[in-house]
C-alpha cells in the first residue's frame, strides 16, 4: 500500500493537535479537567461519516498520547477504541442524520466511557473529572462538527 501525500498531512495535523493538547489546555484548566482534542476530533469525523479518518485519529493519536504518557503503553489507545466503539455502532445502526443534541449526547457518552476507562487503567480512582472532561469534549465537538460536516461528504457507508 502506497503512502499518499494526504496521509502525511493528516499525521502532521495530528501532531499539531497533540502538541496543542499537551501544552495549552493544561495551563488553562482547573484541576486537570481539559478536553481530549484527539478523541473529540476522531468522534466528529466518525459522526460526519468518515470512518477512515476517525480510525487514523484514534490509532495514531492514541499511540502518540501513549508514548507521552508515564503510564503503561497502550492504555490510552485501548480506552479510545472502547470509547468510540459505541459511537461507531450508533453511527452505523441508529443515527442516519445527526442533529446537534444527538451529536452532543453521543460524544458525551463515548467520551465519558473513554475517560472512565482511562481513570480505571491508571488507577487514579473514579471521581468527577471524567464527567467534566466528557462535558468539555462534547462542548468542543459541536462547533468542530458543524465545520467538518459542512466541508465533508460521507465518503464511505459504515456497515457492521
Amino acid at each position: 500500500m502506497k503512502i499518499k501525500f494526504i496521509d502525511i498531512i493528516i499525521v502532521l495535523i495530528i501532531l499539531g493537535v497533540l502538541l496543542i493538547q499537551m501544552s495549552v489546555p493544561r495551563q488553562l484548566s482547573p484541576n486537570g479537567v481539559y478536553p481530549n482534542l484527539i478523541f473529540s476530533v476522531a468522534s466528529v469525523f466518525l459522526l460526519a461519516g468518515n470512518l477512515r479518518l476517525a480510525s487514523i485519529w484514534i490509532l495514531i493519536g492514541g499511540i502518540l498520547l501513549d508514548l507521552l504518557s508515564p503510564y503503561r503503553f497502550g492504555w490510552i489507545t485501548i480506552s479510545f477504541i472502547f470509547g468510540i466503539a459505541p459511537l461507531y455502532y450508533l453511527t452505523a445502526k441508529v443515527l442516519r442524520d445527526s442533529s446537534l443534541p444527538v451529536v452532543f449526547v453521543s460524544i458525551f457518552v463515548s467520551s465519558l466511557l473513554a475517560e472512565v476507562l482511562i481513570e480505571v487503567f491508571f488507577e487514579t480512582g473514579i471521581n468527577w473529572v471524567p464527567l467534566l472532561c466528557a462535558l468539555e469534549n462534547s462542548l468542543f465537538s459541536i462547533p468542530l462538527y458543524l465545520i467538518i460536516k459542512s466541508y465533508m461528504k460521507k465518503t464511505e457507508p459504515i456497515k457492521i
